[in-house]
């Protein structure tokens, strides 16, 4: 969770939300938001849970943890990933899986059986 100090400015809040660009942290639409948990207006100070959210609805692996999702397909020549740093780009670096099938789009692939 994370604690948002937000300000006011004769009753209006000034301050937008880092998650939801459409909000601003103080106002009464912060309060319906589903991820605000705590608002304390004595110090003006959101506790959210939105970056939680966040991170949980991110889904990445590895390359190689994506090849193994999709095993219908061997990737023959890597193209789409750094060669200068293959093993970074395809053993470390954390990738969606839009990003993973991007990468396939400009590499050479066969197709198993």
């Amino acid at each position: 969770m994370k604690n948002i100090k937000y300000e006011i400015d004769g009753g209006h809040c000034l301050t937008y939300c880092e998650y939801r660009s459409d909000i601003k942290v103080g106002s009464m639409t912060c309060d319906s938001c589903q991820y605000k948990v705590v608002k304390d207006t004595s110090l003006q100070i959101v506790t959210c849970k939105a970056n939680e959210i966040e991170k949980e609805c991110v889904n990445e692996k590895t390359s190689a943890e994506w090849q193994s999702v999709h095993s219908n397909t061997l990737i023959i020549d890597p193209d789409g990933w750094d060669r200068k740093n293959f093993v970074y780009s395809w053993f470390e670096e954390l990738v969606t899986e839009e990003e993973y099938r991007n990468r396939q789009l400009f590499s050479t692939i066969r197709i198993k059986k």
